[in-house]
């Protein structure tokens, strides 16, 4: 049976290991941080590393195989943040 686990993005980029085959579900504002959600199976005992990463509106730090997740705001939208999972 799956599960969802929830991914705080406290920096601009936040590493950490998930179970193999996870799922990405979405991304949103909770408690004035881009939180990402993923779907797991928390019975898989192997892990793989991961990157999220929020990017900025106008920064140069996307690459092609970045996987777009979503976009959040901040401040009414003065502040916009796109959320990656660098692979």
């Amino acid at each position: 049976m799956e599960t969802i686990w929830k991914y705080t993005l406290n920096e601009r980029l936040e590493h950490a290991k998930v179970p193999k085959g996870f799922k990405v579900l979405t991304t949103a504002i909770q408690g004035n941080k881009p939180v990402v959600w993923l779907q797991v199976n928390p019975d898989e005992c192997e892990t793989v590393p991961i990157k999220l990463k929020a990017v900025p509106t106008g920064e140069e730090s996307v690459k092609d195989t970045d996987q777009y997740i979503g976009t959040v705001m901040f401040m009414n939208g003065a502040l916009v943040e796109h959320i990656y999972l660098e692979q």
